[in-house]
């Protein structure tokens, strides 16, 4: 882990806690953590942990915290309309493995959009906490047109092949579409359908992102929660499964590596055991 790169863990609990208040992460604890330098974390005490990390990135005012809140069952992270409550990253973590540390991270990054100081600041954490994430959140607000500064943060990571895999678009306050809808619960009218569904091509257009990657929710009437939750798994499974295949292969030709070497050494010996380990690894590479 990065030395400047610190979480707050503002909460700490088993994985069956939060599938109990949202059952579509039932399948994370069945995923395995590939144990490698990217998702090393350490916690207090300096004890080493393994982190699956889901990470909140919008404006401030967006709703990040109360989409947080909302899937954890409880208000774990400060909210507010108009300022910023995240000024540090600020995470709930939970153990989804009884033996190991390994444990699933629901992130909150601080807001952009406050100030041009701010964003600088902010730019370190997004950059670097990229790099340690396994699904990236990004909020729109559904009653906004103004993209500019979101397409500053978001169009770099969905031109960049490793980072686009982990992003969906989570458009929240999908209820403030006009025509407002009064029902309670709240369901959209048609005519909001209808806008909901320009609204969902102008987001496409703008940020080249697949319709299936963009989802229309609202934290606070609790509207489609569930896909986002469904969104985020949908993302991990392919993530998550991913990196440890690509560590297993790691591992797997490092294996080949030492006993290339050990069969060289069997029969020459010395400086000459390095070379026909060497050329014997080639050959195996070629075969496979």
């Amino acid at each position: 882990m990065e030395e400047k790169l610190l979480v707050d863990i503002i909460y700490n609990a088993h994985i069956t806690e939060l599938v109990n208040n949202t059952h579509e992460f039932s399948g994370i604890a069945a995923l395995n953590i590939a144990e490698n330098y990217a998702n090393l974390w350490h916690l207090k005490g300096g004890e080493v942990a393994y982190w699956i990390q889901v990470i909140f990135i919008g404006k401030t005012g967006y709703g990040k915290s109360t989409t947080l809140n909302k899937i954890c069952g409880k208000e774990l992270f400060k909210t507010d309309d108009i300022k910023s409550c995240t000024k540090t990253l600020s995470s709930a973590l939970y153990k989804i493995h009884d033996t190991k540390n390994y444990y699933f991270s629901l992130c909150d990054l601080p807001g952009i959009g406050e100030s041009t100081q701010t964003n600088n600041t902010y730019a370190y954490y997004y950059d670097s906490i990229l790099k340690k994430s396994h699904c990236v959140v990004y909020l729109l607000r559904a009653d906004k047109r103004d993209y500019s500064l979101d397409l500053q943060i978001l169009k770099p990571m969905l031109e960049n092949n490793e980072q686009e895999k982990k992003i969906m678009v989570a458009v929240n306050w999908v209820d403030a579409i006009k025509p407002v809808s009064l029902s309670k619960p709240f369901q959209p009218n048609q005519q909001q359908l209808e806008n909901i569904e320009e609204k969902s091509l102008e987001i496409q257009k703008i940020f080249k992102v697949p319709q299936t990657k963009i989802f229309f929710y609202s934290a606070t009437e609790e509207y489609n929660m569930d896909k986002i939750s469904k969104g985020i798994i949908g993302i991990l499974e392919k993530t998550v499964k991913h990196e440890l295949t690509v560590a297993e292969q790691k591992l797997q030709k490092q294996a080949q590596f030492k006993t290339a070497l050990k069969f060289g050494g069997l029969f020459l010996g010395g400086a000459a055991a390095g070379i026909a380990g060497a050329r014997l690894y080639d050959h195996l590479k070629k075969k496979k």
